[in-house]
């Protein structure tokens, strides 16, 4: 079939390759562009062969590009967008607007595109030569991920604030929960809307991750409601999130004092006393105690925690006698007279009179904390408002200090381990998700033993990382301690003030602030 037939050449294609054979020299190629415009099908692919075609007469038939069809039809791999492009004039689509439109029509029908064909294109001003979108698949829609929730635990820390010329020093440490109080809650994944190409095909969609609600199964249980799944305390105690697994421990409450009517308390679980506790008598828990009275308590024997935090709302005024001991930190008003021994920090609002506290940091209220007489003993900081008073009365803070590289060597090796046990983690909770994303309850899961053998992992690995947690926080603090340990005086130091850090000493002659720190072997202040 001819396409251009002139006195110098016949251009014309068989089985949709393009020939040239020439007839006359003299033809300047330059101007063959201007026959391509002209005739839009014409696809030059050889075109050095063109140019030596044109060169010189011959008998050969020199092949040089392809016919393009004129309607030309593109789909993706993916059957997702299908384009057309028109290799036609704008005069001869204008000339045959309907009878080309029904043949892009018989272009797709011929072609198995079906789904998602954009009529509105073809109402439009078709530009010839461009591609223009004619099919849209519709997309497949993901299912959402599994969100877990948790009742929060009250946030550990004291909060201070100033009414009038009344001071408070309150923090809620033990949250008390009743039988069927929300715990927390999980709201299913989805599992997504399938789309369709455009050839009908169904493109499936990825179903949402399943999350697995952690919790101890003693005390807490798991309901369906309103397309959730609850959590609910199965017996009243208080609130507990160990290692990342909700449960309710015991909790007992003493609605008044603990004196001669309750006797000495022990108990596995945390205290929480709304009164005082009696002088000479005892609260000796495994877990959180706190005392509520804004009395604070008197000469008490003892308040022990073997693996929570103390928190007095009222502070201490133990007469010499009171021993208050935490596995963790004690969160008290003031300290008057008594022993305070706590292995991660001793915090204190307003005042710590004739005392002594042991710690790895002693914290008081940088603007109204004052440390008067007592022995102040702390492994990595203290930081106080004032040291001392007017009087001069002898007060002795001492920091025991620590090696910085070593604790810096010790933090990079826990960091080390830390992130082997998030890869170890990481790899049994994906062994963990091929059960999860197959059944929905946590009673389902917990019989089947496959997975019970990798929860039980989950567990150890919890476990393990959590403790590497709060070692890593205690490294952490003493490398936010200035040098090798740190004193703090925001505001005054009084004489008769001795402060020891690594065994340096410094005796304050006379009324002074900063921060006093030991490295390289000496004391130095800022």
């Amino acid at each position: 079939m001819y396409i251009i037939q002139n006195e110098f050449f016949d251009i014309f294609e068989d089985k949709e390759k393009l020939y040239i054979k020439t007839k006359k020299e003299g033809y300047d190629i330059a101007n063959f562009s201007n026959l391509s415009t002209s005739h839009p099908q014409i696809s030059i692919k050889y075109f050095l062969n063109l140019k030596n075609a044109l060169e010189k007469i011959s008998d050969d038939n020199v092949e040089i590009g392809i016919l393009k069809p004129k309607i030309e039809l593109s789909i993706s791999k993916d059957n997702t967008e299908a384009y057309f492009k028109l290799n036609i004039s704008n005069d001869e689509f204008k000339n045959n607007k309907q009878q080309i439109i029904d043949s892009i029509l018989s272009e797709l029908d011929s072609n198995n595109i079906v789904h998602g064909i954009i009529h509105t294109a073809l109402d439009e001003d078709i530009k010839t030569q461009e591609n223009i979108l004619i099919a849209k698949a519709t997309p497949s829609k993901n299912g959402q991920d599994a969100i877990i929730k948790y009742l929060d635990l009250p946030d550990k820390k004291p909060n201070m604030r100033e009414d009038g010329s009344t001071n408070y020093y309150e923090m809620n440490l033990i949250l008390e929960v009743n039988k069927h109080d929300y715990l927390g809650e999980k709201i299913p994944l989805t599992k997504g809307v399938d789309g369709l190409n455009i050839k009908g095909d169904a493109i499936p969609a990825k179903p949402g991750k399943n999350k697995r609600l952690s919790y101890d199964r003693k005390t807490v249980g798991e309901f369906k409601e309103d397309n959730k799944i609850i959590l609910r305390a199965l017996t009243a105690g208080a609130l507990s999130h160990n290692q990342g697994k909700v449960s309710v421990i015991k909790h007992l409450v003493i609605d008044g004092d603990v004196g001669y009517e309750t006797g000495n308390i022990f108990f596995d679980g945390s205290v929480t006393v709304k009164g005082t506790v009696c002088d000479d008598f005892k609260v000796i828990a495994t877990e959180d105690i706190s005392i509520d009275s804004i009395m604070g308590i008197g000469a008490a024997e003892k308040i022990v925690s073997t693996n929570g935090d103390i928190y007095v709302k009222g502070g201490v005024c133990g007469k010499g006698k009171t021993l208050i001991h935490s596995k963790k930190s004690v969160f008290v008003k003031y300290a008057n007279s008594c022993t305070i021994i706590a292995e991660d920090t001793i915090n204190i609002g307003f005042y710590s009179l004739d005392s002594i506290l042991e710690s790895k940091s002693i914290l008081l209220n940088p603007e109204k904390g004052k440390i008067i007489g007592g022995k102040i003993s702390a492994y990595a900081k203290v930081v106080t408002g004032a040291i001392g008073n007017s009087s001069e009365r002898k007060t002795i803070v001492n920091v025991k200090g620590f090696d910085r590289k070593q604790i810096k060597k010790e933090l990079d090796e826990l960091l080390i381990k830390y992130s082997s046990c998030l890869l170890e983690m990481e790899k049994n909770k994906k062994e963990m998700e091929v059960f999860e994303n197959t059944v929905e309850t946590t009673e389902e899961l917990i019989k089947t033993h496959e997975y019970e053998y990798y929860n039980n992992i989950h567990e150890k690995l919890t476990n393990e990382i959590s403790e590497l947690d709060q070692k890593r926080k205690y490294l952490t603090d003493c490398l936010h301690s200035k040098g090798e340990g740190e004193i703090s005086i925001l505001k005054n130091a009084h004489p008769q003030t001795f402060l020891e850090i690594k065994n340096l000493q410094k005796i304050i002659k006379k009324e002074t602030s900063g921060t006093f720190y030991a490295q390289d072997n000496s004391l130095h202040s800022e």
